[in-house]
């Protein structure tokens, strides 16, 4: 017997289902916020002052299977207003 079109398709969003409902993936800090600036201190190296100390970073809902993450930060002022990206 062949299932009726209606019935493959709802079979396929139950499928899906699962994954549309999962938490997003977060990334937090205590150190700052989104689209904020970090603290001075955590500057350092070339022309930055500061003690080149690393965020405190938390995460949660890792998708499955993942091996790493990175952390890209964009300061539009660096580099005398060029910008400079950071991770």
């Amino acid at each position: 017997m062949i299932p009726h079109k209606g019935a493959v398709l709802l079979a396929g969003l139950l499928s899906l289902s699962g994954t549309a409902l999962a938490a997003p993936f977060t990334l937090h800090s205590t150190d700052f916020n989104n689209a904020g600036k970090l603290p001075v201190s955590m500057g350092g190296g070339g022309e930055c002052s500061g003690k080149n100390i690393s965020p405190q970073l938390g995460w949660k809902n890792v998708p499955a299977h993942t091996k790493s993450l990175v952390l890209l930060i964009e300061d539009p002022q660096g580099a005398n207003g060029l910008g400079v990206t950071h991770f």
